[in-house]
C-alpha cells in the first residue's frame, strides 16, 4: 500500500503527527532511495533530501519543527511598558482604546489588546441579542435635561461588592439618573427597592435642577415599567412616583414593554460603574462608600471622555449645548436615601422650591472647586495607580448630607482641566 500524499499530511495541526510522518519519510528514503520515495509520497526530491540531510547531521531530533521567528524584534513592547499596561488595566478596567487615550500610552491599541489578552485580563464579550440603533444625530437635537432616563441597578449580584455589602452594611440598590443629551450622571443609594426611594431620588434631582435655574417644566423622566416607577399602576393616583414628577412640573414617559434598548443610556452606565468601580474598590464603612462613589461620579461627569461622543466629557457636552448653565450644577453628590427617610416628612417637603440648594451645599461646592484648583490633576502618576495626583487621594470635600469621604483612584489623563470656575 502506497503512503498518502505528503502535501496533504503536513497541513495537519498536530505537531506530533507531522513529526511521525517525517520519520516515516526518512525511513523510506534510507530504504528505497530519494527518487522512489519522492514519487511514492507525492513530494519533490528536494523535500526528501532536506529531511534526510537533517537526519544524517543531527539525528531524529532534527526532524522536529524549528521556529522561524526572528531572533530579535526592535519594535517589541518593552517589559516596563507591558507591566504598566497590566497595572492600568487591573486598576481601571478600561479597554485597550481607552487605556491608550486616557494615559497616553506609547503603543498601539492592538498591542495593548494583545498584552491584556496574554495576561488573561480580557473580559468575555457578552452576546448582544439586539443591536442598538445609532441615535447620536437625534440626541444632538435635544436640549440638556429635556429627556432624562432613570433606572435601578441591583448591587447584590456583584461578586466583589457582595461580601462588603453584607458585612458593613452597604447600600443594596442604586437609583441612576442620566441626561440623554449631555450624558451627565446622578446617583442615589438605598437598602430597599421601593417607590418611596424612587420618589426621593427623582424629587431631589428635580429640585437640584430648579435651584440652578433649569426649568423643570421642560424635563421628561423616562423609566421602565417597574412598580417603583408606577409602571404597573392602572388608575392614576394623587401620590407616588408619577405624582411626584408632576408636582415638580415635569413629565414622565414609559419605555415600550420588551424594549430595554430604549433606556440604553442609563443601562450603559450600569455596566461601566460595575467594571470600573464596584469590581475594584473596597470600602471600610458606609461613609467611606459614599465618599468614593461621589468622587467616581465627579470623575465620570467632569473627566471621563466618551468615545461614543467623539471623546468629550459630559461637562464639555453641557458647555457646548447650554453654555448659560452653571457647570457647578454637576456637583450634586450621591445621596443616601435611607438617611433622607430617617429625617422624616418635615425634611422631605413635596414643594420642589423647598429643595433649593442651601448655602451649606453651595459652600461645599465652592470647597470642591477650591480643592481641585489647589491640586490640579497635572502631577505625576504614582506607579501602578493612575490617580490625578498624590494629594487627591482621600480628600473629597464634604457635601450636603454627607461627611468627608475618601476619593477613588481617579483615572484621568494629565493636564485635563475641570472647567469648574
Amino acid at each position: 500500500m502506497s503512503p498518502p500524499l505528503y502535501g496533504s499530511i503536513v497541513k495537519a495541526k498536530d505537531k506530533a503527527f507531522r513529526y511521525d510522518i517525517r520519520r516515516k519519510l526518512v525511513a523510506d528514503a534510507l530504504k528505497d532511495g530519494i527518487k522512489p520515495t519522492a514519487r511514492a509520497w507525492g513530494c519533490s526530491r528536494n523535500t526528501v533530501r532536506l529531511w534526510l540531510r537533517r537526519f544524517k547531521q543531527q539525528g531524529w531530533g532534527a526532524l522536529k519543527e524549528v521556529s522561524h521567528a526572528p531572533g530579535s524584534c526592535p519594535h517589541r513592547t518593552s517589559p516596563e511598558l507591558e507591566k504598566r499596561v497590566v497595572e492600568l488595566r487591573t486598576s481601571s478596567g478600561f479597554g485597550p482604546l481607552r487605556l491608550k487615550m486616557e494615559f497616553d500610552l506609547p503603543c498601539s491599541k492592538n498591542a495593548i489588546a494583545r498584552i491584556v489578552r496574554q495576561h488573561g485580563l480580557a473580559r468575555r464579550r457578552k452576546t448582544k441579542r439586539q443591536k442598538n440603533n445609532d441615535l447620536r444625530a437625534v440626541k444632538a437635537l435635544l436640549k440638556p435635561f429635556e429627556t432624562v432616563q432613570m433606572d435601578v441597578k441591583y448591587l447584590n449580584d456583584i461578586p466583589h461588592y457582595l461580601p462588603q455589602m453584607r458585612a458593613k452594611p452597604l447600600p443594596r440598590f442604586q437609583y441612576t439618573i442620566r441626561d440623554v443629551r449631555t450624558g451627565l450622571l446622578f446617583l442615589a443609594y438605598a437598602d430597599q427597592l421601593s417607590k418611596t426611594n424612587a420618589c426621593l431620588a427623582v424629587q431631589r434631582f428635580l429640585a437640584h435642577l430648579h435651584s440652578w435655574g433649569i426649568e423643570t417644566t421642560e424635563v421628561t423622566i423616562q423609566t421602565d415599567n417597574g412598580g417603583e416607577f408606577d409602571g404597573q399602576t392602572i388608575t392614576p393616583l394623587d401620590r407616588g412616583f408619577s405624582a411626584t414628577i408632576e408636582a415638580a412640573g415635569a413629565a414622565q414617559r414609559f419605555i415600550p414593554p420588551g424594549c430595554p434598548n430604549a433606556n440604553a443610556d442609563v443601562e450603559t452606565t450600569h455596566n461601566l460603574i460595575e467594571t470600573e468601580f464596584f469590581d475594584r474598590e473596597s470600602f471600610r464603612n458606609r461613609r467611606d462608600f459614599f465618599g468614593k462613589v461621589a468622587t467616581w461620579q465627579l470623575y465620570f461627569n467632569a473627566a471621563r471622555k466618551n468615545s461614543y461622543q467623539r471623546w468629550k466629557t459630559p461637562l464639555e457636552r453641557l458647555a457646548q449645548a447650554a453654555p448659560q448653565i452653571d457647570p457647578r450644577m454637576i456637583l450634586l453628590v450621591p445621596s443616601d436615601l435611607d438617611t433622607l427617610m430617617a429625617a422624616g416628612p418635615a425634611r422631605r417637603p413635596s414643594d420642589v422650591s423647598a429643595w433649593a440648594v442651601s448655602d451649606t451645599h453651595k459652600q461645599s461646592v465652592d470647597q470642591l472647586i477650591a480643592l481641585y484648583n489647589k491640586h490640579p490633576p497635572g502631577g505625576q502618576h504614582q506607579p501602578g495607580h493612575p490617580a490625578w495626583s498624590p494629594q487627591m487621594r482621600g480628600r473629597a470635600a464634604p457635601a450636603a448630607g454627607m461627611g468627608a469621604g475618601h476619593g477613588v483612584e481617579n483615572r484621568r489623563p494629565q493636564g485635563t482641566s475641570l472647567g469648574l470656575t
